[in-house]
C-alpha cells in the first residue's frame, strides 16, 4: 500500500507518498541503523525518496515529496 498526503510548504504544497518497506527488529542494532542512513545517501538508486521508521517504530518506511507540478514523467522513476 502507498499513502498519499497533501503537505502545505514552501514549493506551493507537494504531495508526500510513504509505503512499508517491513518490520525493523525491535531494538535495531546499530549497525542496522547506520545502514538504513548510509541508504539515504543514495538518491539516483531510490528515485529521490528516504527511509525511515514510522512513529512507532515498528516498520521501515520508504517516503517521498514532490511538488504538486512535477511532470508525470519524473514521477514514474
Amino acid at each position: 500500500s502507498i499513502a498519499f498526503s497533501l503537505a502545505n510548504d514552501a514549493l506551493g504544497g507537494s504531495i508526500v507518498s510513504a509505503c512499508r518497506v517491513g518490520p525493523l527488529p525491535p531494538i535495531p542494532s546499530p549497525e542496522l541503523m547506520r545502514l538504513l542512513l548510509q541508504a539515504n545517501t543514495l538518491g539516483e538508486a531510490t528515485a529521490g525518496a528516504t527511509l525511515g521508521m514510522q512513529h512507532s517504530g515498528e516498520y521501515l518506511v520508504l517516503a517521498r515529496r514532490d511538488a504538486l507540478d512535477t511532470p508525470a514523467r519524473y514521477l514514474s522513476k
